[in-house]
């Protein structure tokens, strides 16, 4: 299983970016497609979990689906799996310091806890899977041959 995380679907123009810039297109999904297709070109079955911190309309889900498919062409019988977990991110309150929150105080959105929430994933798929590869950032390259130089316990202490 590989999950991946992403906070946003473009890029917000802070920190060196462009602003708008399409990071699902341009810089998530390439290396998601080429971890893909090097799994399935060996024969193995390859299912791909996204954790989002936005929702996904439904013509980028059929672009990432078309893609994945497209990598594992001819080398999987069965195709790529595709979930999908949207606005993943947590709420929390906002400055207690791990105490109890103020009367009247609100949850906002945790973003920088988004990360975290693979771990969520990883329980539940648990005993469907011989091993998982999680990136928490959704440009980080990954390759099969990376899985056969490390053992499955290196990759699980990875997530």
């Amino acid at each position: 299983l590989l999950v991946t995380t992403t906070l946003s679907e473009y890029d917000k123009g802070t920190r060196g970016t462009t602003r708008n810039y399409d990071r699902l297109q341009h810089v998530m999904l390439p290396p998601l497609v080429d971890a893909v297709s090097s799994m399935t070109s060996r024969g193995w079955e390859v299912d791909v979990y996204l954790v989002l911190g936005y929702d996904l309309r439904p013509e980028r889900r059929k672009l990432i689906d078309d893609a994945l498919q497209a990598a594992a062409a001819g080398d999987s019988k069965r195709g790529v799996g595709l979930e999908v977990w949207e606005d993943a991110i947590p709420f929390y309150y906002e400055n207690t310091f791990n105490k109890r929150p103020r009367e009247g105080q609100s949850l906002v959105n945790g973003d920088h806890a988004l990360s975290r929430q693979h771990r969520f994933v990883l329980r539940d798929k648990l005993s469907f899977y011989d091993f998982f590869v999680c990136f928490v950032s959704g440009d980080v390259f990954f390759l099969a041959s990376i899985v056969l130089r490390r053992n499955v316990a290196m990759c699980v202490f990875f997530a």
